[in-house]
């Protein structure tokens, strides 16, 4: 009688064992895939956001020189050029396209 309590216990023991070592191997596979979805959205991220940041760098230069420009019209004596400048002016938009700037306020709003 008591072997064959034993042969029980050690079967119960062994599926436990086996029971728990799978629901340890799905944690630590689940857990992988886990990181590597993680570390995936981040490089996405990340190079969204590198390209945005270029983008921006890109639009602030533009507007560095556009604003280069306009400091130098406006020592400018010759009224003719600055009208002329003025209807050259093209329109501008933002990589982001929420912005979106008007010709005719291209030099500056006082001479408009």
């Amino acid at each position: 009688m008591y072997g064959y309590l034993q042969i029980n216990k050690d079967r119960d023991i062994q599926t436990s064992v086996q029971a728990i070592t799978m629901l340890v191997n799905t944690i630590e596979r689940n857990q992988a895939q886990l990181i590597d979805e993680i570390e995936q959205k981040q490089e996405v991220a990340k190079t969204k956001g590198d390209k945005l940041l270029k983008e921006l760098e890109q639009e602030i230069s533009e507007l560095q020189g556009r604003s280069s420009e306009l400091q130098h019209l406006q020592h400018s004596e010759n009224p003719l050029y600055l009208i002329q400048v003025r209807k050259s002016c093209p329109i501008f938009t933002f990589s982001s396209t929420l912005f979106r700037q008007n010709p005719l306020h291209c030099v500056s709003l006082s001479f408009c």
